[in-house]
């Protein structure tokens, strides 16, 4: 007989975690020590399933916190790029952008060449 379990997310180091279901609201974190109370189950299953859930959890986690790493150093470096540039070239520029980008409609696809390009102009 497997007994049932939760997934619960620490509201320190925000890791997934699974601990065994318990008639107390407490809990302590397994990875920073820090005891808490029960805010929310994620999941509750078998040992099992709540290890896969876990598992996938933090992964997607580890993926998102990743990736909003690049953004910001991206970000980072697009600004020093912009701050070297005059501000009314880089506003031209941005302008010459926006203008030069034209939307394609969505049913384009079903239109032959010559009726795409009188919607164009």
């Amino acid at each position: 007989m497997s007994s049932a379990m939760n997934v619960l997310c620490c509201y320190s180091c925000q890791m997934f975690q699974v601990h065994p279901v318990k008639k107390a609201n407490k809990w302590q974190c397994k990875v920073c020590g820090e005891k808490q109370s029960i805010k929310q189950v994620y999941y509750r299953g078998t040992g099992k399933d709540c290890r896969v859930y876990v598992q996938e959890s933090n992964l997607l986690k580890s993926n998102a916190t990743q990736w909003e790493n690049d953004i910001q150093s991206h970000d980072l470096e697009v600004s020093e790029d912009d701050c070297a540039v005059a501000p009314s070239k880089s506003l031209e520029t941005h302008n010459q952008m926006q203008s030069s980008v034209v939307p394609e409609s969505k049913w384009s696809k079903y239109l032959n060449k010559a009726e795409r390009e009188d919607s164009v102009n």
